[in-house]
């Protein structure tokens, strides 16, 4: 989790913060936004 309450996953290094994640869940995300070194991701509802 970061400071701000996003949960935060690394893919192959690169850092990607999902926001409304909870600790320890798996979830299916969407990149909505690439910022440099890392990225911002919103959960898909399955």
């Amino acid at each position: 989790m970061s400071p701000n309450g996003e949960g935060i996953a690394k893919i192959k290094g690169f850092p990607v913060f999902i926001g409304n994640a909870k600790l320890n869940t798996h979830v299916k995300v969407k990149i909505t936004k690439i910022i440099s070194g890392c990225a911002d991701a919103e959960i898909i509802p399955q």
